[in-house]
Order: structure tokens, then C-alpha cells, then sequence
């Protein structure tokens, strides 16, 4: 019973497996019936290469007669074309450059028939040093351009589109966070973050201290000479927080059980501590006449 199960198993992995590739095959006609080589088709990254075509085809004879019915096609129809040498130059490789910076990719770029191979550009890559310092330039262009774009994503999204819109977001924000890891990768996101809430932590703690500080009352003492020589306290008056227009004015006498009216019009403040809206020496906040 068991056996029976996995070789059924086994069979449907096959198909599976025997799909994927009929699919992939089939892909690769169409481009040839529509005029490319086969090397060039087998230099997509999401296709199968060459050696392993040559092997799917060696082992199923279904693959090999279509690709030689998509090569009979394509050359009876006139579309195949020998594509064209591109030597470098100046003028290529500052147009490469620009169609990068713009946002598309290396694969994309080289698709073009204009164009040259992927394998020829990544070959000047390694034999020119001031291509690839150029080109790794005109990558950090690139990724401030996807940076820009996934904000326009975001913004313009609809309430239908947010699932797709946040995916596109994650791709991007993936390619950029590779394509310039110091400026927005995930060690920088990670400082900035960081930085962002210490920021805001010395922030609120300045603001709780603060806070703490107006609503501490601070009162000072008022020291008179009396009749006998000594010096004594007089009375105290709150010098923090300062008092709302319309207040009044209460002072603490040592001889008293709380704060109280002052007892005598000579008892007031000094104009060091008096509030922005008292006028004068007066105790009631009234201007003195």
C-alpha cells in the first residue's frame, strides 16, 4: 500500500516537474520564432541556459522538435536577424548608464537590439575602471529614483490597490537597500531608527523635566530688622510658578497657618518676581499711582 502511495507520489512530481519545463520551453520558442538566438534567449536569468536546454532536450524528444520547429519558423519567415556586433564606446557606454540611472535593469538594458550582450558589458565592467566606477554611480542614481518611486506608490494608491501597492513597495524597498546598502539598507534604516528614537526619547525627557520644573513651587523668604536689631523672617511669597492675571496675591507669615492676603500694602514682591501682567509695587496687582 505504501509503495503504491509514493510511486503515485513520484508520478505527479514528474508531471510536475515535466510542466515547468514544457512552459519554459515553450517561452523560449516564442522568442526565437520572434527573431532572437538561442544564445540570447538563454542569457535571461529566468530561463532555463543553454546547458541545461541542450539536456532537456536530449532527454525529451517533444523539447528538441520544438525548438528546431521555432529555429524553421523564424527562418522562414524572415524574422531571425544575426544580431549585430557593438564595440565599445563612449557614446554606448554613456547611454547604458543613463538607462540605468533611469531605473531599469542591467538585463533590461541589453535586451535591446542596440544594445550589446549582457556578457559584453559585464565583461567591460572588469576590464574598464572607470565604467564600473560609473556604473556603480549611475547604480546609486538608480536607487534614489525607486526611492522616490515607492513614495508615489504609496501616495497614489487606492484602497483597492493596497495589497499590490505594498508589495511593489517591498520589492522596490528590497532593490534599493541592495543597490545602496549604506544609504538604505538595513543597517542604516536601523541607525536612523535609532537615532530617530533617542532623538525623541531626550526629547520627552526634556519636556517631563520641564514639566516637573513648573509645577515644583518655589517660595522665598523676605528678612526684615525688627525694633530690637535682630533679623527675622518677615514672610514668604511664591515666586514659581507665577500667578494668572487675576490671582491674588498670598503671603506665608511665620506667625500665620497658610497662605494669606498681605497684611500690610508695604508687604509685596520684588519686581524681579512679580508677574508680567502686575504693573506695580502695589500687593493687589494694580498699577501704583
Amino acid at each position: 500500500m505504501g509503495g503504491r502511495r509514493r510511486t503515485a507520489a513520484s508520478k505527479d512530481a514528474r508531471g510536475r516537474q515535466f510542466a515547468r519545463r514544457l512552459a519554459a520551453v515553450q517561452q523560449v520558442c516564442e522568442r526565437l520564432e520572434a527573431g532572437e538566438s538561442l544564445c540570447g534567449v538563454c542569457r535571461d536569468p529566468l530561463l532555463p541556459q543553454r546547458y541545461q536546454l541542450d539536456r532537456w532536450r536530449a532527454a525529451e524528444p517533444l523539447f528538441d522538435e520544438m525548438v528546431r520547429e521555432a529555429r524553421r519558423r523564424a527562418q522562414d519567415a524572415g524574422t531571425w536577424r544575426r544580431r549585430a556586433n557593438h564595440p565599445w564606446s563612449r557614446v554606448l557606454e554613456d547611454e547604458i548608464l543613463r538607462r540605468i540611472a533611469a531605473g531599469r535593469s542591467l538585463v533590461e538594458v541589453c535586451e535591446a537590439p542596440e544594445m550589446p550582450h549582457h556578457t559584453s558589458v559585464t565583461r567591460w565592467l572588469d576590464e574598464k575602471p572607470g565604467f564600473r566606477d560609473r556604473y556603480l554611480d549611475a547604480r546609486l542614481a538608480q536607487a534614489d529614483g525607486l526611492f522616490d518611486l515607492a513614495w508615489r506608490i504609496a501616495r497614489e494608491a487606492d484602497e483597492d490597490e493596497v495589497r499590490t501597492a505594498r508589495l511593489k513597495v517591498d520589492v522596490i524597498k528590497w532593490r534599493i537597500g541592495r543597490l545602496s546598502p549604506k544609504r538604505y539598507g538595513p543597517a542604516y534604516l536601523m541607525r536612523m531608527i535609532e537615532r530617530a528614537e533617542a532623538a525623541a526619547a531626550a526629547q520627552a525627557e526634556a519636556e517631563a523635566e520641564a514639566e516637573a520644573e513648573d509645577a515644583r513651587e518655589l517660595w522665598i523668604k523676605r528678612f526684615e530688622r525688627g525694633s530690637d536689631g535682630q533679623v527675622r523672617v518677615a514672610y514668604m511669597f511664591r515666586a514659581r510658578p507665577r500667578r494668572e492675571p487675576g490671582e491674588p496675591l498670598l503671603l506665608i507669615y511665620p506667625d500665620g497657618d497658610g497662605p494669606e492676603p498681605p497684611r500690610d500694602p508695604s508687604h509685596g514682591i520684588p519686581g524681579a518676581f512679580r508677574a508680567d501682567w502686575e504693573g506695580g509695587n502695589d500687593w493687589q496687582g494694580r498699577a501704583a499711582p
